[in-house]
Formats: structure tokens, sequence, C-alpha cells
């Protein structure tokens, strides 16, 4: 049986070195998790390799340019130009994504070779984030299970969102952070919490946030009762939507209390110019996809509101799930209240993931809830997010490569293009 196994995984071994493609249908047959996580390691390696470069309108065309303009840069005055300029200097916002692209320059400077890094480090985030909210290995998974995971990981931070590392990276390290300092309660994550402005500096607007939900999450009105209940966060999400129509007439006298380079970094959201390319940009957008991004979202909002209203009573009983709870209806205030600010809207992603997580690590973990049949009020949901992964669809033949899906010994024989470009020409 062991020299059977052992061929059978030489097989596979050769068979993906071949097509790698192949780890992505090995992976709904394998059930064993360190198989899953190598295939899986292959798999984005493997992405990333064979991302295409064809758009360049995109931010991946950009972060492949930055290769080239720091080629020839020492690595004091890399340091000093986007190290210790970041403190300093208006236009360096961030300190990760230029060190793993000077790190990449020391390797020879090729554009894949980064974001085969960029695809590794996404997708690492992506797997200890399932690690920590998905139900034990060995329990029978039911249908909710894979269609709230397909809907966290697929659609609303999917892989294809490399093409803008920072923030979309920003956004799992803050995720992967928050969930093992409030379910696994490692305090240390609360620490890393803090470095995500340097991934992307626009985190530098959740760090009073977090002070904030330490200081609610802690308070209880009495004995028996919490400080945050299902009313207050009903009102806060209501409230956000209030702000959310005045916010661009509220920033700019709140940023004015600062100064420096902070101000100036967060300025450039709010100059007339900016605004009116946003506003442009996003009226350009047809109809699926403002049903698919739109639909999608509030269905996530009504999802999370609805849990919150029905099931209080359960999750006020843990006292982990209680504090995501809570850092949610923060984090819906947060960014529905930015929601009209041009780029802020992003934000809304951190809300969809944790809104789904809170919904799956209660009904999938309720054991008074029907688990061999879809609720109905998810059907809604459902459809939206058919118009959501039509969406995603679109960016995602964007960003892979025609050889992606190609045998490594045709791999020199084929340009590096993307699957719509590809398409497009025939």
């Amino acid at each position: 049986m062991n020299n059977l196994n052992i061929r059978r995984n030489i097989g596979m071994a050769l068979l993906i070195s071949i097509l790698p493609i192949f780890s992505l249908l090995l992976l709904l047959f394998i059930n064993n998790k360190t198989q899953k996580l190598i295939l899986l390691i292959i798999l984005s390696i493997w992405y990333g390799l064979t991302f295409p470069f064809t758009n360049i309108e995109l931010d991946s065309f950009k972060y492949a340019e930055f290769l080239i303009k720091i080629e020839y840069y020492s690595f004091e005055l890399f340091l000093k130009e986007y190290i210790f300029g970041y403190l300093t200097a208006e236009d360096k916002l961030d300190v990760i994504q230029q060190t793993i692209s000077y790190f990449v320059v020391l390797l020879g400077g090729n554009k894949n070779i980064l974001y085969m890094f960029f695809s590794f480090l996404f997708i690492s985030l992506q797997i200890k984030y399932l690690s920590v909210i998905q139900i034990n290995d060995k329990a029978k998974k039911y249908l909710l299970h894979y269609v709230v995971i397909f809907f966290i990981f697929l659609l609303c931070i999917p892989v294809f969102y490399i093409n803008g590392f920072r923030f979309y990276f920003a956004c799992w390290f803050f995720l992967t952070c928050i969930i093992y300092y409030l379910l696994k309660e490692q305090k240390k994550y609360l620490f890393y919490l803090f470095l995500t402005p340097l991934i992307h500096y626009s985190f530098i607007l959740l760090i009073p946030l977090i002070f904030i939900f330490l200081l609610v999450s802690n308070f209880k009105r009495d004995s028996t009762r919490q400080f945050v209940g299902r009313k207050m966060v009903l009102s806060a999400v209501s409230l956000s939507f209030f702000i959310g129509q005045y916010i661009l007439e509220l920033l700019p006298k709140f940023i004015a209390i600062f100064s420096g380079s902070l101000a100036s970094k967060a300025n450039k959201y709010l100059t007339p110019e900016y605004i009116d390319f946003i506003s442009e940009k996003s009226s350009k957008g047809n109809l699926i996809v403002l049903i698919g991004e739109y639909g999608f979202l509030y269905s996530c909002t009504l999802l999370y509101l609805y849990i919150s209203w029905k099931k209080y009573e359960y999750i006020v009983l843990n006292r982990n799930l209680y504090k995501l709870w809570v850092f949610t209806a923060l984090i819906a205030l947060f960014s529905f209240s930015l929601i009209n600010v041009p780029s802020m809207g992003r934000f809304l992603v951190l809300f969809q993931v944790l809104s789904l997580t809170i919904y799956y690590m209660v009904m999938v973990h309720d054991c008074t809830y029907i688990k061999y049949r879809i609720p109905w009020y998810l059907i809604f949901v459902i459809i939206f997010a058919l118009f959501k992964f039509i969406v995603v669809l679109r960016l995602g033949i964007e960003v892979t490569g025609v050889k992606f899906f190609l045998p490594v010994f045709v791999f020199p024989f084929f340009e590096n293009t993307s699957i719509y470009h590809f398409l497009s020409n025939l």
C-alpha cells in the first residue's frame, strides 16, 4: 500500500511539473491538508510566473515599470529615498511593495518573479485566514460551508486583485491579524495590525478605530449585559449611511487639523480633479458591474444585520465571536461613512469579508441550524453573487496569462499575453 502511495505521489508530481494547472484539479479530490497546502503554493507561484503585463493602464504594469526605475539604485540610495523618505516625502506612500521590488531587482529584476512573490504572499494570507475560521477538518462540511467560503475568497478579495497588490494585500494582512487576535487570542497580532500602513498608507485611518474597539469591546452595562447591543449596531450602520452623504464636506475640515506629509497624502484623494476623475470613471460602469458590486455589497450588509438581530443571543455567548461582531460593526461604520470619498470605498471589502465570516461562524457552528439546505434568504445573496462573479471573472481574464494553462515544455514558444487580449485578437 505504501509503495502504491509512493508511486501515485511520484506520478502526480511529474504531472504537475509538466502541467502545473493540474494542481487546481487535484485540489478538488485531495483531502490531505499538507498536500492541499503544497498544491496551493505551487499554483500561486505558477500564477505569478505566468502573470501578463499586456494592459498598460493596470497597476501591475506600473509595478513592473518600478523595477526598471530602481534597477541601478545602490542599497544606500534605496534606503534613503524609499525607506527613510517614507516619513518625510509626500510621494513615498509605503515601503513593503518597494522593498519586495528592490529584492527582486537584486535577483535580476524579472517582473514575473515579482508577481510570483506577490501571488505567494497573497494566497498565503488567504490560507492563514481560512485556517482560523473554517470548521474542523474532520467535521462533515455542508453546502453552506462551500458557498460562504467561495464568497469570501473568490468574490470579496480574490487573488486576481494582486493587480492592485498594495491595497488588497494590506486588506488580507489586516484581516488575518484581526482574526488571529480575536479568535485565537494571539496578542502579537494586535501589534502586527499597527504595521499595516507600511503596506498601504491609507490603513493609518484604521488605527484610531482599533483603539475605539479596544475601549468599547471590554465595557459591560452590568454583570449580565454587554455594552454593545444589537440596537446600537443597527443604529451605527444606519448612521454611517447618513455620514456618507456629507463626508466630502466634513473630511477636508478634519484633515486640516493635521499637518505635514500625512495631511498632504490624504488631500491627494480630495482634490476636485481627482474627485471628477473617479466620478467619471464610476459613471462608465455598465449595469452588470453596478448590480454585481452594489448588489453583493448591500446583500452582505443585510446578511450582517439579519445575524445581528436574529442571532445576537448566540453571539454574546462566545466572547471572541462577540468581539469580532463588534469590530465588524466599527468597520461598517468607517467604510460606509467613506463610501463617497474617491478610492476610499475600497475599504468596504473588509466589511464584506468580516460580515460573511460572522455569518459563516454563527450559522455553521450553531447546532440548531438545519445544515442540509441553503436558507431561503441566502438565495438573494447568491443571485447578486452571480453578477459579482461576472465582474471578478472579467478582471480575472485580464490578469491571467494564457501560459497559466499551458504545459511547461511549450512555455518558451508562446507570448505571455492575458486571456482577454488573446480572445480579443481571435
